[in-house]
């Protein structure tokens, strides 16, 4: 089960990583993967830095807490992740947008992975 997870959080880390650069280099297609309109202005200055940053620790930190085998690096993504899921079931409940369930479980699933491989490194 080991490598199996070990293999899961590389895969979470470099997709992660992956998003983070393409926020770099194709920002409209970064917000369209994730079903959003490329905003303008101000607007697309926060949802590059907000979500690029977003990106970018989740994808290193994960990376990094692998290769380092620090369980102390999973805190932040695991975190971030899900406060993601939990801020995407408040705007559908209580601010009218869709409910985005296999995003949802998606990040859920990848949480749980990061924890379990966390208590793995750490015993």
């Amino acid at each position: 089960m080991g490598r199996v997870l070990t293999i899961l959080t590389l895969l979470a880390g470099a997709f992660f990583t992956l998003q983070a650069a393409t926020w770099v280099f194709a920002p409209e297609t970064a917000a369209t993967t994730l079903q959003m309109a490329f905003l303008e202005g101000a607007g697309r200055s926060s949802q590059m830095g907000d979500t690029g940053a977003f990106f970018t620790v989740m994808g290193l930190f994960i990376l990094f807490g692998v290769i380092r085998r620090e369980p102390e690096l999973f805190l932040a993504p695991i975190v971030l992740i899900f406060a993601a899921a939990f801020y995407r079931v408040i705007s559908a409940l209580f601010y009218d947008a869709p409910f985005l369930g296999p995003i949802i479980l998606f990040e859920v699933v990848v949480g749980v992975i990061l924890m379990a491989y966390r208590r793995e490194i750490a015993d």
